[in-house]
């Protein structure tokens, strides 16, 4: 993944606690997230809300992170509101608060099948979703993991969705 140079502002939406711990030695970091919690470091500001409005401003911040959790949006699981299109609505959010030249990284379930919701756990989307849904930027980097394996793989690589394991993607995207 790239470095990110001269970064001030980093959005995390949704991301582990110990995730965003770590970006905090570093970095200011707004962490949005649906359920109330208190802020964790000084570095640390929470916005408690629902990814499809994220109350910032046009071309804001830095770069913006989300670790496996676009694919949980609108699904309920979480106290959110039941809506199809939430992960694409978040996603558009969270690439309209970004500065240009920012990077948008995320990671999330992936398949070579269909794409698929798997009530109310999560989505698993394919490479093609996936790209279409970040059409208007440009690639830096992709990886896609087999978590059984413990190998990164290729994306003819990828296995099918058995059992409630799936691979995994991790995109770096630039505005």
């Amino acid at each position: 993944m790239s470095k990110l140079d001269n970064v001030k502002l980093i959005l995390d939406v949704g991301s582990v606690r110990s995730f965003i711990s770590g970006l905090l030695a570093a970095y200011r970091v707004y962490s949005v997230d649906i359920r109330d919690r208190e802020y964790t470091h000084e570095n640390e500001t929470v916005i408690n809300c629902d990814a499809k409005s994220i109350p910032l401003d046009d071309e804001s911040v830095d770069a913006v992170v989300t670790l496996c959790s676009l694919q949980h949006f609108g699904l309920g699981k979480y106290g959110d509101e039941f809506d199809l299109d939430a992960d694409k609505t978040a996603l558009n959010e969270m690439i309209r608060i970004l500065k240009p030249n920012g990077h948008l990284i995320f990671s999330t379930t992936v398949t070579s099948n269909t794409p698929i919701i798997h009530f109310n756990a999560q989505r698993i989307f394919s490479l093609e979703l996936i790209r279409e849904y970040c059409r208007d930027l440009t690639l830096v980097e992709e990886k896609l993991y087999n978590p059984r394996n413990r190998t990164f793989c290729s994306s003819e690589e990828l296995d099918t969705p058995i059992g409630g394991h799936w691979d995994l993607y991790l995109g770096d995207y630039r505005k």
